[in-house]
């Protein structure tokens, strides 16, 4: 898992968003923090990460 860490600006989440979304890779952490330090998580899966069986392979 690949992960991009930006502070809540909205410069910088605009760029996280476009690298989060954009990135070819199968999953993605993208860590946004606010002024206060705190973190907030959002994650990215592949279809195959989240629906893939092993049947289907």
């Amino acid at each position: 898992m690949e992960i991009v860490h930006a502070r809540l600006e909205t410069h910088q989440v605009n760029v996280a968003w476009r690298t989060f979304l954009k990135r070819p890779v199968a999953s993605l952490a993208l860590l946004l923090e606010d002024p206060f330090g705190n973190l907030f998580e959002l994650y990215s899966h592949s279809y195959e990460d989240t629906y893939a069986s092993d049947y289907e392979q």
